[in-house]
Order: C-alpha cells, then structure tokens, then sequence
C-alpha cells in the first residue's frame, strides 16, 4: 500500500469528513475518496470523486468492498427486482436467491444462495439489473446487520463476495491477520455493475457520486431502505408485523399503515438508532400485500420512509444470455463490430486477448475508417508514438471534413491539436471572486501572440485584469476560427464546479465586470459569499479576540531562539554577522553570536498585514464598504494615497488602535513572530519594520543605475556597467553593511537568466 494524501474537514453543523486521496501511476488519474459522519445519524457516507487529470481518456473501475462478519446464519439481500446473479465478466447467469444451475464450477441447483451456509465455493454474486437503491446483509442470529444505499443510476453494482462456507474459503481465512471469525464483502460499485466492468473518463472530466452505509437491527430481513431508515415486515392473515429503523433520532414520528386505500392504522412514536420500534397491527379480511402502503413521517410532517408494495412486483423476465467471447476478426460481419471489440478490450484492459487485431482487419477493410483511426491513434498517443498518432489523427480528419463538412463529432480535431501544435491554444485563469458571477474580457491576442516582454518572468506571463488574472503560459499559433472552446480546473479542491452563463465574441473590448447580487468583500477585507468557522462576523467580535491578544503573554522560548533567531542546540565561531557554513555535510546559515540558523519568514512584513486593493472605479458592487478617504489620505501606500487604492489592513489597525497604530502595529508584528516562531523578515517588507533591529532581515538590491530591458537583464556589454553597478550598490548597500541583523540581499525577481 503507498501512502495516501489525506485531511480532515469540519463543517459549522459538526458533520466530520475524512478526505483521501489516491493517485493512478499507470494514467495519472486520481480519486478523491471522503467519509463522512454526521451528528446524531447512524450513517457513515461515502463520496466519490474520480478525476481524470490528462488530456486523454481513460476507463476507470470503482467498487466499495467493505467487510462484515457472517457465519451460518447470514443472509445477503438484494432488493425485489433481482430474479438473476453474474459471474466475474457476465459469463454465468444462475436465479437469485434459489439458484437454478451451476455457477463457478459449482451446481448450486435448489440451493438458497443468499445464505452464507451454501456458499460452497468461493464465488462472486454480482446483482443483474436492480431498479432500486439499496441492499443489506443480516446475521438473523444477532438480529443485526447492515444497509447501503445509494443511487442505482449511479451506483449500479450490488455484490457480494464470500471465500465461502468451504475448505478453500476456511484456509483464505487463517491468512487473514485478524480472528473474528470468517466475513464477506459486501461490495457496491460506482459506475460499474461488473468486474471488469469500466467507464470512461473523458479528458480532464470528472465524476461524482455517494453511498452510504448504517447499521441495522431487529428487523428480521429487510424489505426497503433509505437515506432515513429502514423497514421490514411480515404478513401473515389479516396480521401485519412491522419492523423499523431510522438513522436519526425522531422522538414525536408518525407512522400511518393504509390497506387498499384506508388507513387503518395511524400513531405517534418515538424512534432513534438506538430505539428501533415494532408495531403490530390487525388488517381487514382478505388484506392482500400489494394492498399495502406504509408511510413514516418526522415531527414536521416529511416523509421518512414510504413503501408500498405493489410498487414492486416480482420480476418477470428470462433469464439473460451469459457473455460469450468475441469472434476472431476475419469471422466478424462489419467494420464497426470489429472497431466496438477493440474498443471494448481497450475499454476493460483485457490482458489476454489484443485488440489490435481488431482494428487491423477493420482498416484492411475501410482504411480511413473514423473510429479506428481515432482509437488507433489515441493508443499511439499513449505509446509515446507522436509521429504515428499525428498520421492517424490527420486520417480521421480527413475522413469528417470531406466535402468541406464541419463535422459533428470533433474528438479527432482535439486530439490532432493536442499531439501537435496545429489548432490547441490554452490560457490559465484565475478568477479574483469565486461563488459568484463575472465577467472576464480575454484579448483574443492573448492566444495567438507570445506575451510583451516585462521586467521579470512574472510580469511577462501574468496580465491582470478587473475580475481576475490570464496566465500567458501554453502554446501560440494561428486563429482562423474557433472549433471549440473547453475548460478544466488544474487542481479542483473541494469539488468545486464551474458554471458558464455565456461566451461572446465582440471586435471592442467590452471590459470586465463584478456582476455578483451581493458584495464579494466585506467591511472587513474578507470574502462575503462565503462563511468559515474563523471568519470575523463583527467590530465587537474583533475588539473581543483584540482584546485577548493584547493580554496574551507570548515567548520564543519553545522554540529555542537565541537573540538572532538561531538554534541553541549547536553553536559554532561567532563572527558577528550571518554567514555560511557547511557542517556535517549541509550548508547551514550561522547567526552573528554562531548558532544554526534556519530561516523561517514571510515577505511583505508590513503594517496592514494585507488587504491591499486597487482600481476599484473599475469594480463596482464588488464591496460592501470601502476604507474612509481620510484614514488612506494619510496612511495609505506611499505614492498611492487616498480612495484608489484603499487597504483593509490598515483599516483594520486603525480601528484596533487608532491615530498611533503604526508604533502599535509594528509592535504586534514582532509579538505575532515571536508567537509563530517565525525568525525572518523577507523581501518587499517595510523598512522600519527591519530597521527596528529585532528580527533577522533580507532586504532587495534596488537603483543599480542601469536600464533594464527584456526580462529584467541588461546591457551588461556596456562600457561602464562594472563601474555603473559599483558605484549604485555600495552607496545602497552602505546604511546596512555593518548591521548583524542583515542576513543578505536579494538580486532579483524570477529573472529571466
């Protein structure tokens, strides 16, 4: 087993999820996988997000395999509409539960296959069709069990796997590590109903579904279950003898039995997990079951749980044909059979049968056959064969395209711009306001241009715009038209969704645009479209926590700081000023009295810890209330005073401390620090901060006297650069040259060299 990434969310209402994640070596595909528990339920949900995160498609197989114990008096139950079970591949079809042939070798003739007891071989029982959502298995001598639900559409598969009730199945148990006694699987599948059985994933698609599983008890079987609860029952005469279980605490429910349309019995109850109730109730002579309708309502009047049934007949149909295998090539009647058999193999990752075969005899047949060429050359993509793909791919194309015909199906086109250069332009974008609507204009340039050279990397490629930024990364060609527009998320966390209002074309830039029906900022600086447990709801709120960081008394000693902010565990020759040594094979910075010192810092130290904002005449609606003119007059960012360009950051110290909040701030800064163990000021802080000589500093070479060009370089070819670079340095580097606190300077920002 690799290790998995994982976290932990805790939702405001106190549901707790366990998120894991797991990645596909063989086609970088991953799945996030959450488990979730809920307060005062008795459920333990499951979601599934599987991601395909490459420009190709892949087939994926998902299934649930968890363990229960079971011994003699076990039962497997799948719901009413399953008359038929299947093998591994669909190749063995026997009736559900007496079975009425062999099955994996065995002959199960007459015997009852859902009970564990007659499990005489090891074997898998896979549900053919069922209509509904759910299916249990139940220990009738504890009179306990457990229940899944979840979505039939979605989640199809209904299994059950059991080493069985047989020598070989006793001998796979002694292996197992634990010695509670022998189990099965009681197996769900997402988006499958076999083994094997894949879908597919489409490039950068994603998927999305839950299941659950709860615990049951006194209920005797099971005849219909839900998200709410559980019921079972039996009908013997005019009795009727009902059992139910819900998976949340209902202390005034209401439970209302009707026959052929009368209700013949209505009462109020009290029903929890822990408390799990049986009613019994006399019917009128000659009651039928498919007369029945029972209905359990909450405190408020909605339904928990509603069986009736004649909703659910026994099913009527034969028995399906087992899977056979596929003809040989040269037997199969058309092309498209022999391109739907090679798919297929592909499709299951069949090891033992070659679908190249396949679509070999279909191109001897038609050679410029769309889907084969397609296929084929999304198998040679997957080799690493660019030259074969393109081939392939150009085939497909010319096939769609003849008669100058704009084709239906482009996945051909994709893929001939994804393997070459020819037709694929992407661009990144990061919207400034999620969980709302904007408007974001894209310069169409942007896709057929490279970038305008700036000072360094970043400035180049990133171009800011009012409702977010576009990244210029990615390939640059020709726009002669637009085929088709896609979009995917890099690295979706949470499993956030996109949603497009509309894509327009104009010759004019029709500017950006915040067309959120609420403000996306609060008073604040912090996001208005969302909540978190720590986000301020209030002044008096803030001046509380304010108030309680003022009295906190705050140490480095945890840490084990010397006065620099090094190591006292190891100290080495003190020079009085940073340095570097390499010690025990690692270089290490040693602070001016010579301790190990690790620099642990942020940059942009400054006094509004954040918030900065601009060209809001630009973004209209986008705040609930701007900072006052006066407080950026006078405080604001030197060279950018006043309403253009406000800071929360400030506005906030302002209000925590008033007219002298800078002295008072630039003391918090150092109190935090010292809290977080954080010993370094780094690059674009604010110079009195590092000036004040309490934390190690870095600071950034400015005013070399030189122009820059392309990128951030420079002439460096110039008869005076040498002389230009000393002479503009030394008188920049002179007020920190003799201070211990300096540990160096930085040279630059993503130069381009």
């Amino acid at each position: 087993m690799e290790s998995l990434g994982y976290k932990v969310e805790e939702k405001a209402d106190g549901n707790k999820t366990v998120w894991v994640r797991s990645w596909d070596r063989r086609h970088r595909m991953e799945v996030e996988v959450g488990y979730s528990v809920y307060p005062h339920s008795s459920i333990i949900e499951m979601t599934i997000h599987p991601r395909n995160r490459t420009a190709l498609s892949h087939s994926f197989l998902f299934w649930a395999n968890p363990a229960v114990h079971c011994d003699s008096a076990y039962q497997v139950i799948f719901p009413p509409s399953v008359k038929y079970v299947t093998f591994r591949g669909k190749n063995q079809m026997t009736a559900w539960p007496i079975a009425d042939s062999r099955f994996n070798g065995y002959d199960f003739t007459g015997m009852d296959i859902s009970w564990w007891k007659n499990t005489h071989m090891p074997s898998s029982f896979f549900s053919w069709d069922p209509r509904e959502d759910y299916f249990a298995g139940y220990d009738h001598a504890k009179d306990a069990g457990t229940a899944w639900v979840g979505n039939h559409y979605v989640c199809p598969g209904m299994k059950y796997w059991a080493d069985g009730n047989n020598p070989n199945g006793a001998k796979t148990n002694e292996g197992l590590t634990d010695a509670d006694g022998r189990y099965i699987e009681l197996m769900a599948g997402f988006y499958t109903d076999n083994q094997p059985d894949y879908s597919w994933l489409q490039p950068y698609e994603t998927k999305i579904g839950t299941m659950i599983w709860f615990p049951i008890r006194e209920l005797g079987g099971l005849k219909y279950a839900n998200r709410e609860g559980t019921l079972s029952y039996t009908l013997e005469g005019a009795s009727l003898d009902l059992r139910l279980n819900t998976t949340s605490p209902h202390p005034e429910a209401k439970l209302v039995i009707r026959a052929a349309g009368h209700t013949v019995s209505e009462q109020s109850l009290r029903i929890s997990p822990a408390e799990p109730r049986r009613v019994t109730c006399n019917l009128p002579a000659g009651t039928k079951e498919t007369d029945l309708d029972l209905f359990l309502y909450d405190e408020k009047g909605n339904v928990l749980l509603s069986y009736r049934p004649a909703d659910h007949p026994a099913p009527d149909y034969d028995k399906p044909e087992p899977l056979k295998p596929f003809a040989k090539p040269a037997d199969m009647k058309s092309v498209e059979e022999l391109y739907l058999a090679g798919l297929r193999l592909d499709q299951f990752y069949n090891a033992s049968v070659d679908p190249l075969p396949y679509y070999q005899e279909a191109l001897k047949r038609d050679p410029e056959n769309y889907d084969v060429n397609l296929q084929l050359g999304i198998r040679a993509v997957k080799a690493y064969d660019w030259t074969g793909a393109e081939r392939y791919f150009r085939t497909a194309v010319r096939r769609i395209t003849s008669h100058y015909t704009r084709p239906k199906d482009g996945e051909a086109l994709y893929y001939l711009g994804f393997t070459t250069d020819w037709g694929y332009n992407e661009l990144r974008i990061m919207s400034y306001v999620p969980n709302a609507w904007n408007r974001l204009a894209i310069p169409l340039k942007y896709f057929t241009e490279l970038p305008d050279a700036a000072v360094d990397l970043a400035a180049t490629f990133n171009h800011a715009r009012y409702t977010g930024w576009i990244n210029l990364g990615g390939p640059r060609g020709p726009l002669h038209g637009v085929d088709s527009i896609g979009f995917r998320m890099r690295k979706p966390i949470g499993n956030p969704t996109l949603e497009i209002r509309s894509v327009t074309l104009a010759t004019e830039d029709p500017g950006d645009a915040y067309l959120g029906d609420r403000p996306a900022v609060d008073e604040f600086g912090q996001s208005n479209l969302v909540d978190y447990p720590e986000k301020a709801r209030s002044l008096e709120q803030l001046k509380q926590e304010w108030a309680a960081e003022e009295n906190e008394t705050v140490s480095t000693a945890p840490y084990n700081y010397s006065r620099y902010g090094g190591y006292k565990q190891k100290q080495v020759k003190a020079t009085g000023f940073f340095r570097t040594e390499k010690i025990d094979g690692r270089w290490w910075f040693v602070d001016p009295e010579g301790y190990l010192f690790l620099s642990v810092g942020i940059d942009c130290v400054n006094l509004g810890g954040g918030g900065n904002v601009r060209d809001i005449e630009h973004r209209d609606g986008m705040y609930k209330a701007l900072p006052p003119d006066d407080i950026m007059q006078q405080y604001g960012r030197a060279g950018r005073p006043g309403r253009n360009f406000p800071s929360f950051g400030l506005w906030n110290q302002y209000r925590r401390f008033g007219d002298d909040f800078p002295d008072k701030a630039r003391e918090l800064v150092f109190k935090r620090m010292d809290k977080w163990g954080l010993n370094t000021i780094a690059n674009w802080s604010d110079p009195q901060i590092m000036q004040m000589n309490r934390k190690a500093f870095l600071v950034p070479l400015r005013d070399f006297g030189i122009a820059h060009d392309l990128m951030g370089l420079c002439d460096v070819y110039t008869p005076d650069f040498e002389a230009t670079i000393g002479k503009n340095l030394k008188a920049f580097v002179e007020p920190y040259k003799d201070n211990p606190w300096l540990i160096g300077y930085f040279i630059g920002n993503e130069s381009a060299w």
